[in-house]
């Protein structure tokens, strides 16, 4: 069933693909949503960051 999931939400991003095409949705997004996308990223960013051990960073570092 998972598979069928799957299929259905990559069809669903297909479909919404050609709706921008056919010019059904709008090509630029208000500034609103492009301001709170933005920012939303930079709580992710923020969250990751946090998360991560200064430690493993420079390990990796080293290894390369």
């Amino acid at each position: 069933m998972h598979e069928l999931t799957l299929l259905v939400n990559i069809w669903f991003g297909v479909f919404v693909a050609a709706m921008v095409n056919l010019e059904i949705l709008p090509e630029e997004m208000p500034v609103f949503i492009v301001d709170f996308s933005e920012f939303g990223i930079i709580l992710i960013m923020l969250a990751l960051g946090f998360v991560e051990d200064t430690r493993h960073c420079i390990n990796d570092i080293n290894r390369s």
